[in-house]
């Protein structure tokens, strides 16, 4: 009977200090996001006929280069994930800060029962590959805007994703050459 009340007392340490953990990762996630909501800015923009949304971050503790320009970082989600699950799992925007570039955020295409978003990365994947969603240009036109609005330099353009974002970023890569 001592032996079972032990092991129940070790138990609930256990949950205790997990929970606890829980917690304090909890705090210092919404913290974090209490820091980057100042300096982020949500966006739409219709292609297609479709609205498109995401989020850019411009860095506010430096200046543009000379020319009054800052290099542009696209950062593309995975798959059924969206635009601010990939800024809080990059910590994009405090690299953004150190060394004074723009990072956009886009979400993909939003399926039709509006539940993920997904790239049309050609033969992948989910929705959009299925219902040949024009992400390239939805990307393509983000430069113009993005370069236009927030003092970018469409001659500094810069891809990077994770999964099927990763994936959107080798098209993209292919696709628009002289723009990345």
């Amino acid at each position: 009977m001592i032996d079972c009340v032990i092991e129940s007392d070790k138990n609930l340490r256990n949950r205790l200090s997990f929970f606890t953990a829980a917690l304090c990762f909890l705090f210092s996630y919404f913290l974090s996001v209490i820091h980057d909501a100042k300096a982020q800015t949500r966006f739409s923009t219709r292609v297609d006929g479709v609205i498109r949304t995401g989020l850019v971050y411009v860095p506010q503790s430096k200046t543009p280069t000379p020319d009054n320009r800052f290099p542009m970082v696209f950062v593309l989600h995975d798959a059924y994930s969206n635009a601010h699950q990939a800024m809080y799992q990059t910590n994009m925007n405090k690299t953004a800060e150190d060394f004074g570039f723009i990072v956009v955020y886009p979400n993909g295409t939003l399926s039709e029962i509006k539940k993920y978003y997904t790239w049309n990365a050609g033969e992948c994947c989910g929705p959009a590959a299925e219902d040949y969603a024009n992400d390239a240009q939805y990307l393509e036109k983000l430069i113009d805007r993005v370069g236009g609005r927030y003092n970018g330099d469409r001659d500094r353009v810069y891809f990077t994703g994770h999964g099927n974002g990763g994936m959107m970023s080798y098209r993209m890569v292919c696709e628009a050459a002289d723009r990345i």
